[in-house]
């Protein structure tokens, strides 16, 4: 997978390339995060870390685990995040790997708002102004559904 993301970020001859994977961030430990920074340590390579109240970050992220067709309820989701090992929501934790693997300096905290298109404040942060932006709002729009709606869809499947 990672020769085939090299060649495409080398087939666009571009001078930024945004990779967005926010599991990455529960999903990497130290092993993984300095394995990340080895295969990509010919670029220059900036992290962003978005921050939001762990109950939008927990709800947001069941309702995508639901929506990709896990059946579990909320209770059980948060039972697993909320394990020892699970590092869901030790936002100091995570952010102290990405700092050590890519420098303090490469690394930025964006804190989340409710409303705020969180897409739009990145890509101003990070972007050059001369790279034009998409304009469909659609494309902006990446809110979940929230706890309730998204057990009434899991329950209905």
């Amino acid at each position: 997978m990672l020769g085939s993301l090299i060649a495409e970020i080398e087939a666009e001859e571009s001078d930024t390339v945004l990779i967005s994977a926010e599991h990455f961030s529960s999903r990497f430990g130290d092993r993984e995060t300095r394995q990340l920074a080895s295969d990509f340590a010919d670029y220059d390579c900036r992290i962003a870390v978005v921050l939001r109240d762990h109950c939008s970050r927990i709800f947001s992220a069941y309702s995508q685990t639901a929506l990709s067709g896990r059946n579990i309820t909320l209770d059980e989701f948060c039972h697993e995040i909320f394990q020892p090992h699970s590092r869901y929501v030790l936002y100091a934790e995570t952010i102290q790997l990405w700092e050590r693997a890519f420098g303090r300096n490469n690394t930025s905290l964006f804190c989340y708002s409710p409303g705020e298109n969180i897409v739009q404040v990145l890509c101003g942060s990070l972007l050059s102004s001369a790279m034009p932006l998409p304009s469909m709002e659609s494309y902006w729009d990446n809110r979940s559904l929230g706890p309730g709606p998204t057990e009434r869809l899991r329950r209905a499947e």
